[in-house]
């Protein structure tokens, strides 16, 4: 089964704009979140999805494959899915942009996971939370899941919420941003309309649950790092 990475980068980041191009220790970086996802041995390809000039002539720079996509997109997913579109592959794997230190092992947990079940849209991975800091952080976006370990919701928040405080008896998973899908349902998600969740949250796997989808949530003990902010920068000290 011949699997695709694709890479959506784009410039403009409410955030932190231009941080795609942000230099870290010497390099931009989408180059570390390239890096890291070549590693995997599981992607037959990689590509860099970008509506961008800048991006584009960085990304060759160091040597990327570079898809010039449309500008209109409301989401990475929907970039990826056009970069796909016409390609040959039965999975393919978004790598947001912003995934600083991207783990081969965590490219492998997502794309198990889509595997493991026929009827998933896609498979994607989580860590598990221990810092109340990062439990009650805004921009780490935690998911809870079943027993099966399909998702059941994904937010900004602190879910689940602990009714009798006693955070540390509850269990919180972190999401990590890469999503392996099985490129039909890839192209499908593509042309659904947003919904009221993802409209309200800004995360476009709500899409995929709010129109009846179903994603299976790998849980591994590597946790990465993605930069949202200029702050993030501050925590690569401990890496």
């Amino acid at each position: 089964m011949r699997i695709l990475g694709v890479i959506p980068a784009r410039y403009h980041s409410k955030r932190f704009p231009g941080k795609i191009l942000f230099e870290i220790k010497g390099k931009p970086l989408i180059q570390w979140v390239y890096e890291g996802a070549k590693r995997s041995r599981l992607i037959d390809r990689l590509i860099i999805a970008t509506d961008d000039d800048r991006i584009a002539e960085c990304a060759r720079g160091f040597g990327a494959e570079v898809f010039i996509s449309r500008r209109r997109h409301k989401c990475g997913s929907e970039r990826v899915a056009e970069a796909a579109a016409e390609l040959n592959y039965a999975i393919v794997v978004n790598i947001q942009g912003d995934e600083y230190s991207i783990h081969p092992e965590t490219v492998r947990a997502a794309v198990n996971a889509v595997k493991s079940d026929t009827k998933a849209w896609c498979g994607t991975v989580a860590f598990p939370l221990k810092n109340v800091s990062d439990i009650k952080n805004a921009d780490l976006v935690k998911v809870v899941v079943d027993k099966h370990k399909n998702a059941l919701y994904f937010s900004r928040s602190t879910i689940p919420h602990d009714a009798e405080n006693k955070t540390g008896r509850t269990q919180y998973f972190g999401h990590i941003g890469v999503y392996a899908f099985r490129n039909k349902y890839l192209q499908k998600f593509a042309g659904l309309k947003q919904m009221p969740l993802e409209k309200a949250e800004k995360l476009e796997q709500l899409r995929i649950l709010e129109h009846g989808g179903k994603i299976i949530v790998a849980i591994t003990k590597i946790k990465t790092i993605s930069i949202n902010r200029r702050t993030d920068i501050r925590t690569l000290s401990k890496y």
